[in-house]
């Protein structure tokens, strides 16, 4: 028996599968727009296709078709990217080598936004492995640490 891919089949919905060629046509359509073009009266109802598993399945294959016809691959990219820096560098455009080098490091996950977690509920530390108490543990014990102004000249 033959394996299907998900999404390799047009759906079956033509107002789906026209959502999803709309919807790839153009990457900087806004879902409600693909919405309108295949025929949706109101911005939700696109939502409501847009979130079904079939059609994601069928944007996820339509784009990695898209981009194997352009032959761009995540190395093709990630190679330019360097090649630009280099030569930038070389050639004293700082702007452009810092740019390229930034997105780099993007997708190396180099950089980590800081990001402030408030959270008022409770924490169930029976549903905690021993690993994550650990870490709480330091983390509460570093907390402490910084403000513990004893022995501070």
């Amino acid at each position: 028996m033959e394996e299907q891919i998900k999404g390799a089949e047009p759906l079956e919905n033509e107002r789906h599968e026209k959502f999803c060629q709309e919807y790839i046509a153009n990457p900087k359509l806004r879902i409600s727009e693909a919405g309108l073009a295949a025929g949706y009266e109101k911005r939700q109802n696109a939502w409501d296709v847009f979130k079904r598993q079939d059609v994601q399945d069928r944007i996820a294959y339509l784009n990695l078709e898209r981009m194997a016809d352009l032959r761009v691959d995540q190395y093709m990219v990630i190679k330019n990217l360097r090649d630009i820096a280099e030569q930038a560098m070389a050639e004293r455009e700082f702007s452009a080598a810092n740019k390229a080098n930034e997105l780099l490091g993007k997708h190396m996950n180099m950089f980590t936004d800081k990001v402030q977690h408030e959270h008022s509920g409770k924490v169930d530390i029976k549903q905690l492995g021993d690993d994550d108490l650990d870490k709480r543990i330091k983390e509460l014990e570093n907390k402490v640490m910084q403000n513990d102004k004893r022995g501070e000249a």
